[in-house]
């Protein structure tokens, strides 16, 4: 019979398995993304320039349209060849935990019995099925998003520290609330997925044993012990999602809370000549890229975690 991961760290162990065996994919997409990020902060950079050749009244020089001109070129090549690589790697990565899902399934000894197959079809309709489609379609975005958010901030500490730390306040108490509902989650994804293959094998005994239940007048029996198991299983899969929902509300509420203290102290040090408009502009676009990672990092804990489970029980 298929058995069930329950390690705890078989979770990142499955997750190194797949990044070993397309690590050339792994490594060239990464060095990708950092690429398209560096040329779009360095795209700011060069706005901000502009904004205070501006301010100051003097005039653009051509060298320096045409230095934008070639950024510009040089970060959409960068961004595309990025988005294109990292899907590939992506689908790459998932048909890797697909192909090894069924030679682990064609490898195993109780694959043929009836609560083996039963298993085996749960495993695909659910941890299966939704691990694939993270890796297709969510986990590099997250990344790239992530890596953005993390050399903004770096850049924001090197730029202006009193301002950076401003941003930062809000950033520990979203981190510390993300970590204590993160705790909460694991559970609730793993009873979740229990529940629904309790009511997934009533589901299938009823199809494969019809002729029975139709013998013995069974029907309502099993309909109502299916619409129970179905209750017990929204109940959870609710308390889950109001733990993901209250993340995604905190997490909206202290990002865009550092915005205007932002627009008040820069406007102080431009007032007092220790920053420049332009250098304001940069400031607050660099931080826009932090928000975003701040905004969405409790949200996204909560769908790596419920990821790596769903991996965990893929049994690959």
């Amino acid at each position: 019979m298929l058995k069930l991961t329950k390690s705890r760290g078989d979770d990142l162990k499955v997750f190194k398995r797949l990044i070993k065996k397309n690590a050339i994919l792994a490594v060239l997409t990464i060095i990708l993304t950092f690429l398209s990020i560096i040329s779009q902060f360095v795209w700011t950079i060069y706005v901000g320039k502009i904004i205070d050749s501006i301010a100051q009244r003097e005039g653009l020089s051509v060298r320096l349209l045409l230095t934008m001109g070639v950024i510009l070129l040089i970060s959409v090549a960068f961004i595309y060849s990025s988005n294109l690589i990292s899907r590939f790697t992506a689908e790459k990565m998932a048909h890797t935990l697909r192909m090894d899902f069924i030679k682990n399934l064609l490898s195993s000894d109780g694959a043929s019995d009836e609560k083996g197959a039963f298993e085996a079809m749960s495993k695909v309709q659910n941890e299966l099925s939704q691990s694939s489609e993270y890796l297709s379609n969510t986990l590099f975005d997250i990344f790239s998003m992530a890596l953005s958010g993390i050399l903004a901030l770096f850049f924001l500490l090197f730029e202006n520290a009193f301002l950076t730390l401003i941003i930062l306040i809000p950033m520990i108490i979203v981190c510390i609330a993300g970590r204590f509902l993160g705790q909460k989650i694991n559970p609730l994804v793993n009873a979740s997925m229990n529940k629904k293959i309790v009511f997934n094998k009533t589901a299938y005994s009823l199809i494969t044993g019809f002729d029975v239940v139709n013998v013995f007048d069974a029907k309502e029996f099993f309909k109502n012990r299916f619409e129970k198991e179905l209750n017990e299983w929204a109940e959870v899969e609710t308390k889950k999602e109001r733990v993901s929902a209250v993340c995604n509300s905190l997490s909206g509420i202290l990002s865009q809370t550092p915005l205007l203290v932002l627009f008040a102290a820069g406007a102080i040090l431009i007032w007092k000549g220790m920053l420049s408009l332009g250098g304001l502009i940069i400031f607050l676009n660099m931080t826009g890229t932090l928000l975003i990672t701040l905004m969405n990092l409790p949200s996204w804990a909560v769908s790596m975690k419920s990821f790596l489970i769903h991996l965990s029980r893929c049994d690959v």
